[in-house]
């Protein structure tokens, strides 16, 4: 205490305190993200702080090169400050990993890794260099890994700076990634013997340089000794205006850069584990999840279990799954109420049923179903591609009608768009298509119906589909509907003047509106000029 008249007054007690980093070992996942897609879920995470791993600024994507484009003697290096390394205390830097970078992806650049240090603002000092490493023995455009002569422990209380030099006759030597520029991840070598941070001179990259840190000992790199340059060669140009980046661009790396020295992971989705991802894995993807709202959190799991064992939780995140089935979409061909006279000269002439293409806005795969009936066949068509379209044979549809003395078939046809989930009908569906196929019957059985009679269905009871079969001895207006037992009409299945002939027609228990009725009983009436006509049918499910 300092007073105005006796001035500093004696020291109080004193306590000693000693400052470490945090037990790396107990750190979980952290920034745990997830991404939907239909009812699948895509989670992603980083790796714990603190434990092995490796240490960098850059996120593994891969940008291009920096250099001179002409003969230099240069280097790079990211920058470790000790908010940084404070997670990391007493743990060791064992390898170095770099991309060096070359247009033709052929390298004419050495590299030597370097490692240097500093107090807290102070000028680095080279305190560890490997020996020169050929182009020869190094993978272009590729993280390549080096193992460090000897471990060199972390002090949190000073600065560590990663990286290596590089000799090159020409090009961009130094691999950088797509950015942005992240606190310290950019500083170079100049000529007149100063570090530079290349984010002041407009590049927003990062080098693309990381060091792996583990529990392995060695020399504390805070005590070791100045590497001698005096036998070093000179740089051959200066910093300012020269350094420039490769024109090239290249695609983000798919790799993971983030590998950890632990067990493994675990994945928990509403407090249940569902999967348990090896340590150089920090994503995994939940395929096939009930719709609805779910939790995720991620642990990492240690092999010092007295001590830490599983870790805390990471962050949760919440994802609420529903399905968007496919929108509409319409029917193109057959017209509604096309019909054809099917003759020998025809019969194995094709039908093209044709529709337009359904979106799906969750981008699922839309397949398509057709259903068009008839006694007791139902044509499907199935698909995964994007055709839209259907040729059915006359012979095919007609099959069976001879055998019963039919003279007139009556379809309703319709398409299903599918997403995996949900199902949606087309917008103007379902169609009415009607073939005459009097002309494939012989005299004895073309012989025309003498008088109006409405037929039992078959069968009865019915599930999916049931026949209904009419006989109309002379042109008239036709009225055929189905009710429910409390007196509502549910369906019209014909509505329009028919030619003499017997007809058939297959009902598929759907409303007016194509949705599938309950079970239960209903009836089926007909009404042709003055001719009435009512029976039961029973819907069994």
């Amino acid at each position: 205490a300092t007073y105005e008249v006796f001035g500093e007054s004696g020291p109080s007690n004193y306590i000693e305190l000693e400052v470490s980093g945090a037990a790396p070992s107990c750190s979980p996942p952290q920034n745990l993200t997830a991404e939907t897609s239909g009812n699948n879920v895509a989670l992603s995470w980083d790796a714990p702080l603190g434990g092995a791993g490796w240490l960098a600024h850059t996120d593994g994507s891969f940008g291009g090169g920096i250099g001179y484009n002409a003969a230099a003697d240069f280097s790079v290096a990211a920058r470790f400050t000790p908010d940084v390394l404070f997670d990391y205390d007493g743990m060791s830097l064992t390898k170095i990993q770099f991309i060096p970078y070359a247009n033709s992806g052929v390298l004419d650049a050495t590299y030597t890794p370097q490692v240097w240090v500093a107090q807290p603002g102070q000028t680095p000092q080279l305190v560890y260099t490997h020996s020169i490493i050929s182009p020869g023995d190094l993978v272009a455009n590729e993280y390549n890994i080096i193992d460090l002569n000897e471990p060199i422990v972390i002090d949190w209380t000073a600065e560590l700076w990663i990286g290596y030099n590089t000799v090159a006759p020409g090009g961009y030597p130094a691999g950088n990634d797509l950015g942005p520029y992240v606190n310290d991840g950019l500083w170079i070598y100049g000529t007149d013997g100063n570090w530079a941070n290349l984010f002041d001179y407009g590049f927003d990259s990062n080098w693309a340089i990381q060091g792996y840190l583990e529990e392995s000992g060695g020399q504390l790199m805070s005590s070791m000794p100045g590497v001698d340059q005096s036998t070093r060669p000179k740089k051959v140009l200066s910093l300012e205006g020269e350094v420039k980046r490769s024109p090239i661009q290249l695609p983000a790396l798919t790799e993971s850069n983030s590998s950890r020295a632990l067990l493994n992971y675990r994945v928990y989705r509403d407090g249940n584990l569902i999967g348990e991802p090896a340590v150089d894995q920090t994503t995994f993807d939940d395929l096939g999840v009930d719709w609805g709202e779910h939790g995720y959190y991620v642990t990492a799991m240690y092999d010092n279990s007295e001590e830490c064992g599983e870790s805390e939780p990471s962050n949760s995140v919440t994802v609420n799954l529903f399905n968007n089935p496919p929108l509409g979409f319409s029917l193109v061909n057959p017209q509604n109420g096309f019909g054809v006279t099917v003759t020998p000269a025809n019969v194995n002439q094709p039908l093209a049923f044709i529709w337009t293409p359904a979106a799906d806005i969750d981008g699922d795969v839309v397949s398509y179903t057709l259903s068009a009936m008839s006694d007791d066949e139902v044509f499907y068509y199935d698909s995964t591609s994007i055709e839209t379209g259907l040729f059915v044979s006359y012979s095919n549809l007609v099959d069976g009608a001879a055998e019963e003395g039919v003279s007139n078939i009556v379809y309703y046809w319709n398409v299903g768009a599918h997403d995996g989930s949900d199902t949606t009908m087309s917008n103007d569906g379902p169609r009415l298509l009607t073939l005459d196929v009097s002309g494939l019957l012989s005299v004895e059985e073309s012989n025309t119906p003498n008088v109006f009679a409405l037929h039992n269905n078959y069968p009865n009871p019915f599930n999916p589909v049931t026949n209904i079969t009419y006989d109309i001895p002379e042109v008239t207006d036709v009225v055929l509907e189905i009710f429910n037992m409390s007196g509502q009409k549910v369906r019209t299945l014909i509505n329009s003047q028919q030619e003499p002939g017997r007809y058939k027609i297959v009902w598929n228990a759907t409303n007016d509106l194509g949705a599938q009725l309950a079970s239960g009983m209903y009836i089926y009436r007909i009404k042709a000029g003055d001719f009435v006509s009512i029976k039961k049918l029973i819907l069994m499910k």
